[in-house]
C-alpha cells in the first residue's frame, strides 16, 4: 500500500492532461479493444484482485462488536482499494499516452535470440580473469542499493577490465606505477568513442566519475544530484562497455587473453577509434 501512495504522489506531477484525451477511447471494431466493451473486460479482470477481502472475516473473534464492525471493515477495504487502484491508473495513463500500451510484440524473435546469444558468451566466459571479475562486480553493482556500495563496484568491474595485472608479463614498473586514472581515462575513452570529439567528453566524464569514485572510498562523499549524475554515467560507461566486449566479434577473446593489457596499451597509443589486432 504504500508502494502504491508513493506512486501515485510522485507520479501526479507527471500527468499529462493530453494523455488522458479521449477518457474512452473508441472500440477499434473487436470486442474488448477499447470503448465499453474494453471497459468491460477489464472489470472482468480486475474482478479476482478483490478475492480475499472476505478474509477480514477472520478477525470476528478480535472485534468488540462484530455486527457492525466486520461489514465497516470489509466495505472500508473495499472502498480504499478501490480508490487506490482508480488513482493509479490515472497517474500510469497520465504519464504516458496509452497508444503505447498494449503493443502486439513487445519482445521480438530477434530479441529472444540476441539474448540466447548473449548468455552463451557469458557461459563461455571463465573463471579467474578479468572479464568475470568484472561481471561479478557489476553483478553486485546492479542487485546493491545505496550508492555508496553500487558505485565503488561498478569501478571494481571497470578496474578489472581496463588496468594493468602487476602479474602480467610484459608490465613493467613504469607501467605499473603509471597514474591509473590517466590510463584509465585513456583505454576507456578510446575503447567506446567514435570521433575526436566523443572521447574528449568521455576522457573527462571518466575523469569526473572517478573523481567522485574516490571520494565515497575515502568517506568524504555527500549525496545530492551531483553523485547522482556521475552514478547514472558510470553506470552507462559500464553497461556499454560490456556491450561492446560481448558484441564485438573477437573482443572478448581480447580481453580474457594474457595479452589484453598490451593490446589495450596499444590502442590507447595509437589514439586511434579502432582497435588493433586482436591478441591471440
Amino acid at each position: 500500500t504504500g508502494i502504491v501512495i508513493l506512486v501515485i504522489i510522485f507520479g501526479l506531477p507527471y500527468v499529462q492532461s493530453a494523455n488522458l484525451h479521449p477518457f474512452i477511447p473508441p472500440n477499434t471494431g473487436t470486442f474488448g479493444k477499447f470503448g465499453f466493451s474494453g471497459i468491460l473486460t477489464a472489470s472482468g479482470m480486475i474482478f479476482f484482485a478483490y478475492i480475499g477481502f472476505e478474509s477480514v472475516s477472520v478477525a470476528a473473534v478480535e472485534a468488540k462488536n462484530p455486527r457492525r464492525d466486520l461489514p465497516i471493515g470489509i466495505l472500508g477495504s473495499l472502498v480504499i482499494c478501490t480508490v487506490l487502484y482508480a488513482a493509479t491508473a490515472l497517474v500510469l495513463t497520465g504519464v504516458t499516452d496509452w497508444r503505447t500500451l498494449d503493443v502486439s510484440n513487445p519482445v521480438s524473435p530477434k530479441d529472444m535470440i540476441k539474448a540466447a546469444e548473449i548468455y552463451e558468451l557469458l557461459e563461455s566466459v571463465p573463471r579467474r580473469n578479468p572479464v568475470w571479475a568484472a561481471l561479478r562486480a557489476f553483478s553486485a553493482a546492479l542487485l546493491s542499493y545505496y550508492p555508496d556500495y553500487r558505485y565503488p563496484l561498478f569501478w571494481q568491474g571497470l578496474e578489472s577490465l581496463f588496468t594493468a595485472d602487476t602479474q602480467e608479463r610484459g608490465v613493467t614498473k613504469r607501467l605499473r606505477d603509471r597514474g591509473v586514472t590517466k590510463r584509465l581515462r585513456d583505454r576507456i575513452s578510446y575503447f567506446l568513442a567514435d570521433n575526436a570529439q566523443d572521447q574528449r567528453n568521455l576522457f573527462k566524464k571518466v575523469g569526473d566519475c572517478y573523481e567522485t569514485r574516490s571520494k565515497i572510498i575515502h568517506g568524504r562523499w555527500d549525496e545530492g544530484p551531483e553523485i547522482e549524475s556521475r552514478m547514472a554515467d558510470t553506470e552507462n560507461i559500464a553497461r556499454t562497455v560490456v556491450r561492446h566486449i560481448l558484441e564485438t566479434p573477437g573482443m572478448l577473446g581480447a580481453f580474457i587473453s594474457l595479452k589484453r593489457n598490451g593490446f589495450l596499451e596499444e590502442w590507447a597509443k595509437s589514439k586511434s577509434f579502432v582497435p588493433p589486432e586482436f591478441p591471440l
